[in-house]
């Protein structure tokens, strides 16, 4: 009771305090009061305090102190009332200090793999009898959760590792570092299961929020026995391929280049190998892949579609490992190991094809070559507890010639350099210097006689802070900014003209800010902006042409211009309503803009033509708006999920070519644009089992993709070269005991949109084919099998040598899916032949029949 100070006013308090006088007394069968008048018999005491503060005291006291301080004397019999004092010459004042009981206590840390030391990103905790209250790591593997100051039971889980529970006496805040062991090939099903009545933690996420498990991914039936992520993706819902074995991307209406593709950190402009039959991401070096399709995090900007964040791992820090595989069409090597152990590690891995090997082996190779090289290295060093810094780097290379006619190259280079900054326990940052490279080049035959080489290349630079504050149990804050630098070549030529098309150099500064509110018990809303500025730089030149195409007038700006300048706000809202503990609702709209994009002289993968560009004066930026539901529900116990998710996507600035444009050898390339807008639409529903001896999903999505240009099929809106208004996906892993496993996925989807051939005309011993509208007919329906069986060596205690043999058969039973229809002389069906080379008509062609592989896949630890 601090009221007891004003009962003496104008008292000066020495600083030598009668506190520490030692004393020697003894107190027998006496209360707290019969010794407070001893001790001021004694020691010649003023005491000043509350009666209050004794009726807490009421023990009687049978102790001695032998030279004791007056202050502990004091404390013991004022026991267990927690008091201070104030103290001039022999006058001492007593008041209570008022402790208060805090409402939440801060349990936080980090999730790491038990044996490598590799951070755990989406492991789930949760805590029994707290309301079932949880949280899930970071894509650091930090973990923060607010809980009432009681002991409980928190459960640490992630997916193929062995779940931990711990008994956690929350009387402070509390930071730990937890280990999970990896679960061994186990047979029965292991389920964590709460108390009678409750339900396992259903962690919260972001609407069309997709996490990859990379072990079903090792397992996928794959195309020449090599395992593919984007492949992987394809099988989710509301993704599409485009086209038969494409590693391409099309998510939600969106075309490839509006994926965010991060590696470490660092974009990815080109994701394909082998003429894009092929992602260039390593899945022996994965250890984590998020796909948002939907509501995308506010921390992530720059496209418009989804963003796909990869992180590659960080190196064993107590052993060295040694791991790879041998296929049909490329080997792959991996080492990693500590460099000090429990603090630093390195990883290394390598891919390689080998076609262009088998190639030189042929008598008359005509200089066929084709391959690709994959190179990547990573070195992890966590300084202290507090400081984590790693530096990653990828270097890819395709190399591809037909008959020594034609010449095709190109290849990404990232570098990552990042540091983790834990500064408190509840503000959490880290820090990244980015560059990356993408080189295109195509050496060739122009016009039956024209030799020409053609080359592009994009140059990013960019730094980059984010920060996480944890400010309580209602509100998680996340904020921070980045700036880049784009030098872009659209492309030159190395004929005697010096063709070298107009581009600028850009920058792109961004900054953002959003919040995670626990609105009420069941609502949440997540909400934020970004807020853009980006703005041109010369040397460029704008060339005007009227509507012949004819050049009219141009302006030049130079090095030291500034122009096109623009500030731009994009808001994002989610909103969760927790229908059930195992059910959620959500409600979201994000709004996101693109300022480089893709030029391509084709929409599928396979272009022979394609390059980046900034956006400028005549190619704006392309802008979305997406609105969209989710609703999701677990159960029984966790082991089965089913979702459901709709949107609806307005696009505006998409880039379109005029009809015969030249993008090639056209030096006013930039007049060419044309800019449209787009719709898409769909329901996407999936029901998966996520644990078990058996894993499955079911995925079926319906949806509609339209574009529009002023100047195409005279305005009027036509089916995106990648609308299926239908696909099914189904995927299936069965363990049948520790060595065996089937795996299997089945596709289905609608016809892709083509523009009919209704007729063709000779000029100069070439057939002119003459289209119809644009997308009005549709190729036959696509549906495919794949298999794989793998089989895995014994398990036995102390084995360091592990191996597995994969049998992958890529469609099972041979269907002849159509990619595109060209002009072509008739064939006769029974016979093949060609009777009459006049009689042309359009043909579907297909490119893969049955292709059966097998892979070897090994690890020594």
């Amino acid at each position: 009771m601090l009221w007891g100070f004003l009962l003496i006013p104008g008292l000066g308090w020495g600083q030598v305090s009668i506190l520490d006088q030692q004393l020697d007394i003894e107190f027998r069968d006496l209360t707290p009061a019969q010794a407070l008048r001893q001790l001021k018999s004694e020691a010649d005491l003023r005491l000043v305090y509350s009666p209050d503060l004794l009726e807490k005291a009421d023990t009687l006291l049978n102790t001695s102190f032998p030279s004791t301080s007056i202050r502990k004397i004091l404390q013991f019999i004022f026991a267990p009332v927690v008091v201070q004092f104030r103290s001039k010459k022999n006058q001492i004042l007593i008041a209570e200090v008022s402790i208060k009981t805090p409402t939440q206590i801060r349990l936080s840390g980090f999730i790491n793999d038990a044996e490598t030391g590799e951070i755990l990103i989406g492991a789930t905790l949760w805590c029994e009898g707290q309301e079932n209250k949880g949280t899930s790591s970071n894509q650091f593997g930090y973990f923060t959760l607010h809980l009432p100051p009681t002991p409980c039971e928190c459960i640490v889980s992630y997916l193929g590792y062995q779940s931990k529970i711990l008994s956690i006496d929350l009387s402070r805040d509390t930071q730990m570092n937890l280990q999970l062991a990896a679960s061994p090939n186990m047979l029965s099903e292991v389920v964590v299961l709460g108390t009678e009545g409750t339900q396992p933690y259903f962690p919260k996420k972001e609407a069309g929020h997709h996490q990859v498990d990379m072990q079903l991914l090792r397992n996928l039936p794959a195309l020449g026995g090599e395992v593919d992520l984007v492949k992987a993706m394809q099988l989710l819902p509301g993704i599409k391929a485009g086209s038969d074995g494409a590693a391409a991307l099309f998510v939600r209406g969106g075309e490839l280049d509006q994926n965010l593709i991060l590696l470490d950190d660092a974009p990815v402009y080109s994701p394909s190998h082998l003429l894009g039959f092929f992602s260039i991401f390593n899945p022996e070096l994965i250890r984590s892949t998020d796909l948002y399709t939907g509501a995308i995090p506010v921390e992530y900007g720059g496209r418009l579609s989804s963003v796909i964040r990869i992180q590659s791992k960080e190196g064993n820090q107590e052993n060295t490992q040694m791991a790879g595989g041998i296929g049909i069409l490329a080997s792959k090597v991996l080492l990693e190991g500590p460099l000090k152990k429990g603090e630093a590690s390195y990883i290394l891995a390598a891919r390689r094809t080998y076609p262009d090997l088998i190639f030189r082996l042929m008598e008359d190779q005509g200089g066929n070559r084709i391959n690709f090289l994959d190179l990547n290295a990573k070195v992890n060093w966590k300084a202290t507890g507090k400081h984590h810094f790693f530096l990653s780097s990828y270097l890819g290379q395709d190399n591809f010639s037909y008959f020594n006619q034609f010449q095709n190259s190109w290849g990404n280079r990232t570098l990552t350099l990042r540091w983790n900054y834990l500064s408190q326990p509840n503000f959490f940052g880290h820090f990244s210097l980015v560059h990356s490279q993408y080189k295109y080049e195509v050496d060739g035959i122009l016009n039956k006689q024209t030799n020409f080489t053609w080359a592009s290349q994009v140059k990013h630079w960019q730094a980059k802070a984010d920060f996480q504050w944890y400010i309580n149990s209602k509100h998680r804050l996340k904020f921070g900014g980045q700036s880049i630098w784009y030098d872009m070549k659209a492309g030159s030529s190395s004929e005697s003209e010096g063709l070298s098309l107009p581009t600028p150099k850009a920058v792109e500064n961004s900054w953002y800010m959003g919040d995670q509110w626990a609105l009420a018990e069941r609502w949440t809303a997540s909400y934020g902006v970004r807020l853009y500025h980006f703005q041109n730089r010369g040397p460029f030149t704008i060339h005007q042409l009227d509507d012949t195409g004819l050049f009219q007038d141009s302006t030049v700006y130079n090095s030291s211009s500034i122009f096109n300048s623009q500030w731009t706000l994009l808001p994002r809202l989610q909103i969760d309503f927790q229908v059930r503990p195992n059910a959620r609702l959500q409600w979201y709209y994000t709004k996101t803009q693109q300022f480089v994009q893709e030029l391509r002289n084709s929409n599928t993968p396979f272009a022979a033509f394609y390059t980046w560009m900034p956006s400028h004066p005549q190619l704006p930026a392309s802008k979305a708006d997406q609105y969209g539901f989710g609703y999701q529900q677990q159960f029984s116990n966790a082991q089965w999920e089913i979702s459901v998710n709709g949107y609806y996507r307005q696009l505006r600035g998409i880039t379109g070519f005029r009809d015969h444009a030249d993008l090639v050898q056209n030096k006013y390339l930039n007049s060419e644009f044309l800019s449209g807008k787009g719709k898409a639409y769909g329901l996407e529903c999936m029901l998966q089992r996520k644990v078990g001896t058996w894993k499955s999903w079911l995925a079926y999505t319906w949806s509609r993709t339209w574009r529009e240009f002023p100047d195409v099929e005279n305005g009027r809106r036509f089916p995106a070269y990648h609308d299926q208004p239908h696909t099914v996906k189904w995927v299936m892993q069965k363990q049948f005991d520790a060595r065996w496993q089937l795996d299997w996925t089945w596709q289905y989807a609608s016809g892709l949109p083509a523009t009919p051939i209704i007729g063709s005309f000779e000029f100069e011993d070439t057939f002119i084919p003459i289209y119809g509208a644009r997308n009005s007919t549709r190729l036959g329906d696509f549906h495919r099998l794949d298999l794989s069986i793998s089989l895995s060596s014994r398990v036995e205690e102390g084995k360091r040598f592990k191996d597995r043999w994969t049998l992958s058969i890529y469609n099972m039973y041979a269907q002849k899916n159509a990619l595109s229809v060209n002009l072509l002389p008739y064939r006769d069906r029974q016979t093949g032949n060609v009777s009459d080379t006049r009689d042309v008509r359009g043909t579907k062609v297909y490119v893969f029949s049955i292709i059966p592989s097998i892979a070897y896949h090994f690890s020594i630890e």
